[in-house]
């Protein structure tokens, strides 16, 4: 109860603000866009669905460190983090409601990306057997990997304020692009901002691609070590993340 008392609250923040706007408006156009690209050409199915989830899991780190930088400048002129640190008894309820709010936003706008670009191909362009599925299994391990970057970019925007996040969520756009290509061959696996559009590929890769049982096979192992480490190092980082927000008591770090 107390975290779904946070939860509205949360909401009632960003009612009246850009914040809601943004995870709707955003995944439409994005969609509608590619949806013209795409028209017109003749494409694999494969294709199709990697140069999409790859747009979208490269724009996710910029987009989350601006949207957590919004909500930590929020919170500032909220009274300097007070509101946000005393709204429960137990200091990291808090944070956690921060986090999944943020999540279920992530959650809703990347669904409705997909959900627009299937019912595009369908209904617009009269594409033919599209691998529904697949795209939304995709889908969910670009939601999934961004868990991560939401714990990461809170610490920067409420440690460092938004001009830092939207920054480093600049370098992680970039390492994410760098990570589709081979420089993220063997090193992916540890690297968070590439965990989105290495999964998704991988999903391609697995459920659509006409390839031999050998790159398969390959594909299959790196995508299950990737599964193991993306599961430590997120459980590492959230209660290292925890543990902080319990010590932390509003101040930025040149305070």
């Amino acid at each position: 109860m107390v975290l779904w008392r946070l939860l509205i609250a949360d909401f009632q923040k960003v009612k009246h603000t850009a914040f809601l706007w943004v995870h709707l408006i955003a995944p439409i156009v994005g969609s509608g866009l590619f949806l013209a690209y795409i028209s017109g050409r003749v494409s694999q199915p494969l294709n199709t669905y990697s140069n999409f989830l790859e747009a979208i899991g490269v724009i996710l780190p910029l987009a989350i460190s601006i949207l957590c930088g919004i909500v930590a400048t929020q919170e500032e002129k909220a009274g300097k983090f007070q509101v946000l640190l005393g709204s429960a008894a137990l200091k990291e309820m808090s944070y956690i409601s921060k986090l999944l709010f943020l999540v279920i936003g992530n959650i809703i706008s990347v669904g409705l990306a997909i959900f627009t670009f299937l019912m595009g191909m369908r209904y617009i362009l009269n594409i033919p057997n599209i691998p529904y599925l697949v795209f939304f299994q995709g889908a969910g391990w670009l939601i999934a990997s961004s868990v991560i970057l939401y714990m990461i970019y809170l610490w920067v925007s409420f440690t460092f304020g938004l001009g830092a996040s939207s920054l480093c969520g600049g370098l992680g756009l970039l390492v994410s692009a760098l990570m589709i290509t081979g420089l993220g061959d063997g090193i992916w696996k540890y690297i968070p901002w590439a965990w989105g559009v290495r999964f998704a590929d991988s999903v391609g890769v697995l459920r659509l691609g006409n390839f031999n049982s050998n790159i398969k096979s390959a594909v299959h192992s790196d995508f299950q070590q990737g599964q193991i480490l993306f599961m430590i190092i997120t459980v590492i980082v959230f209660i290292v993340s925890l543990l902080w927000f319990r010590k932390w008591e509003g101040k930025k770090f040149y305070e």
